[in-house]
């Protein structure tokens, strides 16, 4: 009897503990914004104080797993200058720039860590650096009211913490390298006049990023984990 009874206490238990390894939190959205600057690598020469600027945005990842995971960046960046033309024999010396741009990536972000410390993977972590890239679009308002828009080629880096079970901080940076826009000044003299570029996409303008944000953790579901790797 006595024997019949432990046996059941270890069947109980068993089932409990097994529970928990195979049944855990995952937030499988997260969301955020985040800030930062912003510099354009273009055609002028940029004043000290126009070298980096404010830049402002907004995030949105879904994850697919502790490695893999589709990110939605936008960023806000307002390029004002007084800047000098490097073409000065050609070309007005002076140029005063006072352009909005609006960058929209599709990235896919790549973790070198099973992000997340999840019980049932051994080596997971609450840290891990990662590499992302994707496709983006990049709109500009120009001076003249008119609106512009380009496709990019995104590429970067970055490191993700998790501090707390909702709560990650992002740190990334992304250079975006144009492939069809050397106008991101939004002024004609700038805009490859002389069409010395080629099709170098290379020699179009670059816009790069460095960011820190924070993103919560949304549609939180119990899963069987083994089964989530």
């Amino acid at each position: 009897m006595t024997l019949k009874f432990v046996r059941k206490i270890l069947v109980v238990i068993l089932c409990m503990t097994g529970s928990l390894v195979v049944s855990q939190e995952l937030f499988t959205t997260e969301i955020g914004g985040h800030g930062g600057i912003a510099y354009l690598n273009g055609d002028y020469k940029p004043s000290s104080t126009g070298m980096v600027q404010r830049d402002l945005g907004l995030t949105f990842r879904r994850i697919f797993n502790p490695r893999l995971s589709l990110m939605l960046d936008y960023h806000f960046y307002n390029l004002t200058d007084n800047a000098t033309q490097p073409l000065t024999a050609l070309f007005n010396p002076n140029v005063v720039i006072n352009q909005q741009l609006h960058l929209a990536d599709v990235l896919l972000a790549f973790n070198f860590l099973e992000y997340g410390k999840l019980d049932h993977i051994m080596n997971s972590s609450n840290f891990t650096p990662f590499l992302t890239a994707g496709l983006g679009l990049v709109g500009e308002n120009k001076r003249t009211g008119a609106w512009g828009i380009g496709t990019t080629l995104p590429i970067g880096f970055g490191t993700k913490i998790q501090l707390a079970p909702r709560v990650h901080l992002n740190l990334q940076w992304i250079y975006r390298i144009s492939l069809n826009n050397d106008g991101l000044e939004g002024l004609a003299d700038l805009d490859d006049k002389l069409k010395m570029n080629g099709s170098n996409a290379l020699n179009n303008d670059q816009v790069g990023t460095f960011t820190a944000g924070i993103s919560l953790g949304l549609f939180k579901r119990d899963c069987k984990c083994m089964n989530y790797k």
